[in-house]
């Protein structure tokens, strides 16, 4: 009986630290995860009117996802509406435009499209069509 309990003392000490090292590993993954599905704003340029009541204009955001598990970084551009002094949840994105991922971000809001260019000169133009609301 007695080599028995050991037995089953060393069974359940081996579960009870596999269970704790596992638990650790999916911590670990988990934030890996986590960190490379959330982008960070990197850059931001607005043209907003915080006088105006319910829609208030158009933010411009260069926002990076950073690279982990799941693939290397990405650069992406987000159109993003503010009304009544709140971003909207609803968002239009696309590939960061440029080469050179650092980019500084040089905007021009139209009536019709916001057109954003790069230290080079090269623009990316979208259309009212592409970010609208409605």
């Amino acid at each position: 009986m007695a080599i028995r309990g050991g037995a089953v003392a060393g069974l359940v000490l081996g579960t009870a630290v596999l269970s704790v090292l596992g638990t650790l590993a999916g911590v670990v993954v988990w934030g890996e995860v986590r960190e490379s599905l959330s982008p960070d704003t990197v850059d931001e340029v607005c043209d907003v009117d915080p006088t105006l009541s319910g829609f208030q204009g158009w933010c411009v955001q260069h926002r990076r996802q950073a690279g982990g598990l799941l693939g290397e970084q990405q650069d992406w551009v987000y159109l993003v509406g503010v009304q009544d002094g709140q971003q909207v949840s609803r968002v239009t994105y696309a590939p960061w435009p440029f080469v050179d991922a650092d980019a500084e971000l040089d905007v021009v809001f139209e009536s019709d499209r916001i057109v954003l260019t790069d230290d080079e000169g090269v623009e990316a133009v979208y259309p009212q069509a592409y970010y609208a609301l409605d």
